[in-house]
C-alpha cells in the first residue's frame, strides 16, 4: 500500500476543483493513483469544508 504526502493529496484534489475541474478518471490516468483512492481523498476534503464538485463523470 502506497503512502502519499498531505501536500500531494492537496495538489491532486485541487485539480478536481474549479477552475480545473479535471475528472477523477483523467487524474488517475495521469498520476497512476487508483480511482478509489482519489474518491476517498475527495470525500475527505469535502468533509473538511473544501468545495469539490459532488459529481465527476468517470470515463475509463
Amino acid at each position: 500500500m502506497s503512502s502519499y504526502s498531505p501536500d500531494l493529496k492537496a495538489q491532486i484534489v485541487k485539480k478536481m476543483m474549479p477552475p480545473n475541474n479535471q475528472s477523477i478518471a483523467q487524474i488517475s490516468r495521469e498520476s497512476g493513483i487508483h480511482v478509489a483512492t482519489l474518491y476517498t481523498w475527495k470525500k475527505q476534503f469535502q468533509a473538511k469544508g473544501f468545495v469539490v464538485p459532488l459529481s465527476s463523470t468517470v470515463w475509463l
